[in-house]
């Protein structure tokens, strides 16, 4: 079986647009993410601190299987910016190495 491809669109007067790069399910701690959940888009515009981050909100998801066992999601989300109470979230964390 081929790993799962997930990809995030924004839906604009009623135009799907890609958003960014195409994710596996690894990029997600392993789970698909569903309607409701909030995604944090990787990178910070220029000019912006990373308290500024957008957040994807999913309001629709394609599950999309494929004959050849290339399995497919498109999530429909809704990108906002990060809000003040988000910040302890959005904010900088550390980087965790592998365990040796």
């Amino acid at each position: 079986m081929v790993g799962m491809l997930i990809r995030l669109f924004s839906l604009t007067g009623g135009v799907f647009s890609p958003i960014g790069e195409d994710c596996s399910v690894e990029d997600f701690g392993g789970a698909v993410p569903v309607v409701g959940d909030l995604i944090v888009i990787p990178g910070v515009r220029a000019g912006l601190d990373r308290q500024n981050r957008e957040v994807a909100e999913v309001v629709r998801r394609y599950l999309i299987p494929g004959a050849d066992g290339s399995n497919r999601v498109g999530l429909i989300v809704t990108l906002r910016s990060g809000k003040q109470g988000e910040i302890n979230i959005l904010g900088k964390h550390p980087v965790r190495t592998a365990a040796p």
